[in-house]
């Protein structure tokens, strides 16, 4: 395996509670050096999440982007490093948005909604980052995303169509 140097690690507090010292647990970012280690010192007591900030990429063995990290509990003055992540490159869905005079439909919201192995559509939260628009083109482009069935969707409007606009505020149906 090649170490994956240069990549965002965040340390997430998952309490929220003040320390004697006014601070707050809260969250610390590093990048991996050029073996692929990183390391979190001096922390305070606590709860915490390490997560991985990798766009385009995800953590093989995870579905939920959000959720991919690894939970850790310390003691004051403890350091965090060695909790291992394997990235792989995620999934890519591109495609055009058109009017039906064929003109791109530009700055239009994609929606992506992920559908389970019980075929139930399950909410989909793209990573930070990753904006779901057309761009001028009418061309988008939603990367790293893990493995499955989505639903693609854009538009604003309900599936009878949403209240008409004019000019680059027009609503359109969602499809």
């Amino acid at each position: 395996e090649t170490p994956a140097r240069g990549v965002s690690v965040m340390l997430n507090s998952t309490e929220r509670r003040p320390t004697t010292t006014g601070q707050t647990n809260s969250q610390q970012r590093v990048t991996t050096d050029a073996d692929g280690r990183y390391k979190f010192a001096n922390l305070l007591a606590g709860n915490y999440r390490v997560t991985v900030l990798s766009p385009g990429y995800i953590v093989f063995g995870t579905t939920d982007i959000v959720r991919n990290g690894q939970p850790v509990t310390t003691k004051d003055g403890e350091t965090v490093e060695r909790i291992d992540f394997t990235l792989t490159r995620g999934g890519v869905i591109t495609g055009k948005v058109t009017s039906n005079t064929n003109r791109p439909i530009i700055s239009e919201p994609i929606s992506l909604t992920q559908i389970n192995d019980s075929g139930q559509q399950v909410p989909f939260n793209p990573p930070d980052g990753v904006n779901l628009r057309t761009d001028d083109r009418g061309v988008y482009r939603a990367y790293g995303l893990p493995p499955g069935k989505y639903l693609v969707s854009a538009g604003r409007g309900n599936a009878q169509g949403g209240p008409p606009g004019f000019g680059a505020n027009r609503t359109y149906q969602r499809t």
